[in-house]
């Protein structure tokens, strides 16, 4: 099976939120911090309403203010660094031929790789890519529209679940005869 394609900004996108959709285990310490930073502005609104000491209001609003900024500072980090992670991935993005058979082999005006499907440790379909993982964090990304039919599109997902095989973690055990 051949395929050829080149990379889209959308595609890219579609990549990244199917990769955090199915991957809701890993720790994402920003995660937390955002959390934290509802906590303080929480309890800053509890502090301006209910203050037993009957306290001024500088330190809650302080409180407010610092627990809005952290969640809010880090989807704007979060956003300069998907456009930054473009940015250095757009002029690598040339039209592609991906060719399966034994191999997966990629060729493009400017490289060529043979990767052995053992180097794939799973693959996952979203609405309108693929992806196939090398490590955890790390995959490839076909979009599905590079698929010239729904039967191509049928052969391509058996094809993905013949030759990825997740490896096995731990080791055997075999019961004594």
């Amino acid at each position: 099976m051949q395929l050829e394609f080149e990379l889209s900004k959308e595609d890219y996108r579609e990549a990244m939120r199917l990769h955090r959709r199915k991957n809701p285990d890993e720790s994402d310490p920003p995660q937390l911090l955002n959390y934290v930073g509802f906590a303080t502005t929480a309890l800053g609104f509890l502090l301006l309403t209910v203050r037993p000491d009957g306290g001024g209001r500088v330190a809650p609003i302080v409180l407010i203010v610092l627990g809005l900024f952290i969640p809010l500072r880090q989807k704007s980090v979060m956003f300069a660094q998907i456009r930054r992670s473009w940015d250095e991935v757009e002029r690598l993005l040339q039209p592609m031929i991906w060719s399966f058979g034994e191999t997966v082999h990629i060729s493009s005006a400017l490289c060529e790789i043979t990767y052995q499907w053992g180097y794939f440790v799973r693959s996952v379909e979203g609405t309108t890519v693929f992806l196939i993982y090398q490590t955890a964090r790390q995959y490839l990304v076909i979009p599905k529209r590079a698929f010239e039919s729904e039967v191509q599109l049928v052969k391509f997902r058996q094809l993905l679940a013949e030759k990825i095989v997740t490896p096995a973690v731990g080791f055997q055990v075999i019961p004594r005869s």
